[in-house]
């Protein structure tokens, strides 16, 4: 029953996330790009990219429905899953809750949690297969795309709060902090997908949000202010996809290296 429970409320929870930024965001007179231009940061990813909610809320239904059939229910892998990503699902509402009432400092922390979420889930994707191939897939481009994609985001949470908030950074003007920010985010964000053996969805989703930043350098109201920040920024895309490209080589290595030691055997 317990698992049940947890696995609707994975559901409704996925479900909720469109709702929610329907109602703050489109019916209503708020508007994203006007949010995230009143307090402007170089970290923040253009207006543009904030798309990618679609696909990510699109699959995050369409795995919530799946592992609720009952053929599913006693998947392991599943089962492991559903805390981290029900967490993560109301993590993504509440920050837009956040953000939509200019509450910064909560959207970090949010955020924060956020990434936390999709990274527990993420890491127990690298499980023993589900048992359904097809969820799995389902599953691991669902966590791997958010979770990418959240990374990028706790950036541009950080640089909207300090520009909020007018705090300095311990002393380093915006456009450095920006700078080392964005170059700490791509060797994380490289990090991650070498351990989640080449994760091709969380590679686009960084990716997507790493450009993002550095399209808003040159195009929008921020063009030109810093141009070193949108080169960061490109580093950090070609960084990670580089990091996608040598896990995949090395998971395919092992995965013909065992095929030929059990065919030995």
């Amino acid at each position: 029953m317990r698992s049940l429970v947890l696995r609707v409320m994975v559901l409704l929870l996925a479900a909720a996330q469109p709702v929610v930024a329907f109602v703050l965001f489109v019916r209503s007179d708020l508007h994203l790009g006007a949010l995230l231009a009143r307090h402007s940061s170089h970290v923040m990813p253009a207006p543009y990219a904030f798309g990618i909610a679609i696909p990510i809320f699109a699959l995050s239904i369409a795995y919530g429905v799946a592992q609720l059939l009952r053929a599913r229910r006693d998947d392991p892998m599943l089962a492991a899953v559903a805390v981290p990503l029900a967490l993560a699902f109301f993590a993504t509402s509440l920050w837009m809750v956040a953000i939509a009432g200019a509450l910064y400092l909560a959207a970090v922390l949010v955020a924060f949690g956020l990434v936390v979420s999709l990274g527990v889930a993420a890491a127990r994707t690298q499980l023993p297969p589900a048992r359904s191939p097809a969820v799995e897939t389902l599953l691991r481009t669902t966590v791997g795309l958010a979770s990418g994609w959240a990374a990028v985001g706790l950036l541009g949470t950080v640089g909207m709060a300090m520009a909020a908030y007018g705090w300095a950074g311990f002393g380093l003007d915006h456009r450095s902090w920006s700078y080392f920010a964005i170059t700490l985010g791509g060797f994380a964000a490289s990090g991650a997908v070498a351990a989640l053996r080449g994760s091709l969805a969380f590679a686009l989703g960084a990716i997507w949000g790493f450009v993002a930043i550095a399209v808003a350098q040159w195009i929008g109201p921020r063009a030109g202010s810093a141009p070193t920040v949108g080169t960061a920024a490109l580093f950090a895309a070609l960084l990670v996809a580089i990091s996608g490209v040598v896990a995949v080589a090395k998971r395919d290595s092992d995965q013909r290296l065992w095929a030929r030691r059990r065919g030995m055997a």
